[in-house]
C-alpha cells in the first residue's frame, strides 16, 4: 500500500504541470470569448479600423478554428496568434495624444480575467494604446452633438441570404451584441 501511495505521489510530482492547469472550457464560453474579442478587435485594431479587410470573412474563417480549442490555454493561445497576425499589419501610432478613455472600467466590462491570462489582458490594453484615434471604418460618432452618438458604418448587408448558415446567424449576433457593447 505504502508503494502504491509512493508511486502516485511521485507521478504526480513529475507530471507536467500543464496538464493540471489546462482548464476545459465548453462552447458557450468559446463561442462568447471569441465574439467579444472579435468586436473588441473591430473597433479598436488600428489594422482593422484603418484596414480594407473584410472582417466579416475573417469572422466566419477564425469561427471555424475554434471548433478544435477545447481548454483555456489554447484559447489564448489561438486568440494571441490572431492579434500577433493583426500586429503585422499595423504601423505603431507616432502621434501622441492625451488618452482619457478609461481601461479599468472598459476591462472589467469585456473582459473575463478567469478566462483569459495576464498575456492576453496585456496584449487588449497594448492594443487599445495603439488604437487610432481619428479614425474608425466601422464607428464613428454623429458630427455636431455634444454626447457620445455612435454611428456603425461599413457593414456588409447580407439580404440575399433568405436563410442563413449558422455562421452567418452568430455574425448577426456578433455584430447586434458588439454594438451594444461598444456603444455604451
Amino acid at each position: 500500500m505504502k508503494t502504491l501511495r509512493f508511486l502516485i505521489i511521485a507521478l504526480l510530482a513529475i507530471a507536467p504541470k500543464s496538464t493540471f492547469s489546462q482548464q476545459a472550457i465548453n462552447d458557450n464560453q468559446k463561442l462568447a470569448a471569441f465574439i467579444k474579442v472579435w468586436g473588441f478587435l473591430k473597433y479598436f485594431h488600428p489594422a482593422v479600423t484603418q484596414g480594407s479587410m473584410d472582417w466579416d470573412s475573417v469572422f466566419i474563417t477564425q469561427l471555424k478554428k475554434t471548433d478544435s480549442l477545447k481548454t483555456k490555454d489554447e484559447l489564448n493561445n489561438f486568440l494571441a496568434e490572431w492579434i500577433d497576425h493583426l500586429d503585422a499589419y499595423t504601423y505603431p501610432r507616432t502621434l501622441q495624444i492625451e488618452d482619457t478613455l478609461n481601461y479599468d472600467s472598459l476591462f472589467v466590462h469585456l473582459f473575463d480575467t478567469t478566462l483569459f491570462n495576464q498575456i492576453l489582458m496585456k496584449r487588449f490594453k497594448q492594443t487599445i494604446k495603439n488604437r487610432s484615434i481619428r479614425e474608425n471604418r466601422y464607428a464613428d460618432i454623429i458630427p455636431g452633438i455634444n454626447t457620445y452618438n455612435p454611428v456603425f458604418t461599413a457593414e456588409k448587408e447580407y439580404s440575399k441570404t433568405l436563410y442563413p448558415t449558422l455562421p452567418y446567424r452568430l455574425l448577426a449576433l456578433a455584430r447586434l451584441w458588439n454594438i451594444i457593447l461598444f456603444s455604451l
